[in-house]
């Protein structure tokens, strides 16, 4: 069975607003108290989040994230 591991490639940016999240292609957004997450760009849409839920988001790197109540960071992928 394959792990993936993560990568982290920038610093938590807290509750961000209309933030490419340092151009990432790859967000975790680590939610603190239930939140929806906003995409706006060449991709809309969004993502309900419960509180202490985590979710990985796949992005293209000029789209824009709305997520209040969470912390948010670049990452990527390794095995």
């Amino acid at each position: 069975k394959i792990k993936m591991k993560v990568k982290v490639l920038s610093p938590i940016i807290p509750n961000p607003n209309a933030s490419t999240i340092n151009d990432a292609t790859l967000v975790r957004v680590v939610a603190t108290s239930s939140t929806t997450v906003l995409i706006a760009g060449e991709v809309n849409g969004e993502v309900r989040v419960p509180a202490n839920g985590v979710v990985d988001i796949v992005k293209y790197a000029a789209d824009v994230l709305t997520c209040p109540t969470s912390d948010c960071t670049k990452i990527a992928y390794t095995a």
